[in-house]
């Protein structure tokens, strides 16, 4: 009971947390990269900080970068982002997690500086994009994720009700035909005893027929 208890508050918080929370994009000056240096902030709700890191990783592998990474940093160096330039990149990028979801903080650097709305205005826009495609999916993936674990749980939880239903319905079966059992049984000790007291009467009789008859044999 207690541990139905912890998993409906928890499916419960989880409900809530999902409610006004929406992937967003912001550039501002961040430590990165060497220096203070213009970045791109990700919100990306609903994620985990492992997973969110493990497909950023793969991204910039995958635009032929080449990465070094810890727990929750991650440098790439010659990366070709496909539809944003032919120029190669160095990548530096760091996330923090938070109850909400993840934040990813990301600094693109190019052969003539940073990239940003003021000095690469459309590659800037396409970079932006991007991120939004790829926090986007994340954020969808964790949504899913988290519907099928509900769902999961109500699941078990209808299985729960309908096998308590099913054994309730069994125990008052029982209790019936244990109140007809008493109630049968009841009337067979009640018409018990009125025979006993019937048969008392019936055993005086006869030991007095018996004595009678015994007593004939002194008359012989």
């Amino acid at each position: 009971m207690k541990n139905s208890l912890v998993s409906f508050i928890v499916l419960l918080i989880s409900a809530v947390s999902l409610q006004a929370q929406k992937v967003e994009i912001i550039t501002a000056v961040e430590n990165i990269g060497g220096g203070y240096n213009l970045a791109y902030r990700i919100n990306i709700p609903h994620a985990e900080a492992e997973n969110v890191m493990k497909k950023w990783i793969r991204f910039l592998k995958d635009n032929d970068g080449k990465t070094s990474t810890s727990k929750t940093e991650a440098k790439a160096k010659d990366v070709v982002i496909k539809g944003i330039g032919r120029d190669s990149l160095q990548v530096y990028s760091s996330l923090t997690e938070s109850d909400n979801g993840v934040m990813l903080i990301a600094a693109f650097e190019s052969r003539d500086g940073f990239i940003s709305p003021q000095s690469h205005p459309e590659k800037s826009r396409l970079l932006e994009q991007l991120l939004l495609d790829f926090a986007k999916k994340l954020s969808t993936e964790a949504i899913n994720e988290k519907a099928h674990d509900a769902e999961k749980d109500l699941k078990e939880k209808k299985r729960e009700e309908q096998k308590l239903e099913k054994n309730t319905k069994s125990l008052k079966s029982s209790n019936e035909r244990m109140k007809k059992n008493i109630a049968d049984n009841e009337k067979k000790i009640e018409d018990n005893e009125r025979r006993q007291e019937e048969l008392k009467t019936e055993i005086g009789g006869r030991e007095e027929i018996v004595k009678n008859i015994k007593a004939k044999l002194s008359e012989l």
